[in-house]
């Protein structure tokens, strides 16, 4: 660990959760000529037309998505904060919304919505850390799709189809499965974080970053 900034509710003005983590990787440990970084193994869970039409539900909108042959979806890119304010894609209903997929070690692939509204938290870590703060909402994909998280999830990048990052997953809250919602803090906030430091301004985007949240607040 090189570098863990203490976990903050509502930090500075855009008023998200601080809670990362930059972390160094031993090479010795990795052979890399086999290790694929930065993408997120789609396995066998959903059917390529399956998984394209979750993706992409709206007709109308246009995409050039497809299973890469080996299942691995590279990371590219990042989604602003602007995008995820006005998002310029649909659902079925013609709901702006993100489409979204995360990869857990709770709930593995997971496919769910982005919505344009920023949902604000105010129990943190099991009434550890309290106060208010504001997060990214993903929603499960439909009423009959599960959790799109679960505890043990935390810590999950967050990518739309063509791979780019919206943000890692801190937590969230629900009833049931169907009222269920996903808490994410945005990558610019996260990426600005680790800027903040300045022996890692220099090294960005080489660092690796995680959450250190559990699931269970909301």
């Amino acid at each position: 660990m090189i570098f863990s900034p203490p976990i903050t509710i509502g930090a500075d003005t855009e008023q998200y959760t601080r809670d990362v983590a930059v972390i160094e990787i031993d090479s010795s440990k990795i052979d890399s000529s086999k290790f694929a970084s930065n993408t997120i193994d789609l396995g066998s869970k959903y059917p390529p037309n399956v998984l394209r039409r979750m993706m992409y539900p709206n007709p109308k909108t246009r995409h050039n998505f497809n299973m890469p042959r080996d299942r691995l979806l590279k990371l590219r890119g990042t989604i602003k904060d602007d995008e995820m304010r006005r998002p310029t894609t649909y659902d079925e209903n013609d709901n702006p919304c993100i489409m979204v997929l995360k990869r857990g070690r709770t709930t593995g692939l997971t496919v769910g919505r982005a919505n344009n509204i920023f949902s604000y938290t105010r129990i943190y870590f099991d009434r550890t850390y309290t106060g208010v703060s504001k997060e990214w909402a993903v929603m499960p994909f439909n009423k009959n799709s599960g959790p799109f998280s679960d505890k043990g999830d935390s810590g999950s990048v967050v990518v739309d189809a063509m791979g780019r990052i919206g943000g890692l997953l801190t937590g969230g809250s629900g009833i049931t499965d169907r009222t269920d919602v996903t808490y994410v803090t945005p990558i610019t906030f996260v990426l600005k974080t680790i800027r903040s430091n300045k022996a890692l301004a220099k090294a960005y985007p080489m660092a690796y970053c995680t959450s250190r949240c559990r699931r269970g607040f909301g």
